[in-house]
């Protein structure tokens, strides 16, 4: 048989393992736990905006600036932000980190 592609196989498996957190996440109601899912969602590549705007706003109102910061430029370094129907969170996401980064040199 042809064996799989090993890159393609881990892919497959960080996509699940974002997505399950990423769902587990959203079903949550507990703060604490949501965050770290979060974290997890965002520290696997996420392929979604949502949880990086989650995650900034948790940071924000712990008033964590550089933490949020850092998550609005992990967005933007990976490849999601180019993608067409999530242009609406991109365009959120690119002002929230101009504002944190004017609020961190202290310009706001």
């Amino acid at each position: 048989g042809v064996e799989p592609d090993a890159h393609a196989v881990i892919a497959g498996a960080e996509d699940r393992d974002w997505t399950q957190a990423v769902r587990a996440a959203s079903k949550s109601h507990d703060p604490e736990e949501q965050r770290t899912l979060l974290l997890r969602a965002v520290s696997l590549g996420a392929r979604d905006p949502w949880p990086y705007e989650r995650l900034t706003g948790f940071f924000i109102k712990m008033h964590d600036y550089h933490s949020a910061q850092k998550v609005c430029q992990r967005y933007f370094d990976s490849d999601v932000w180019r993608t067409p129907k999530f242009v609406d969170s991109s365009w959120r996401l690119l002002d929230r980190m101009e504002r944190l980064e004017r609020r961190i040199s202290g310009a706001a």
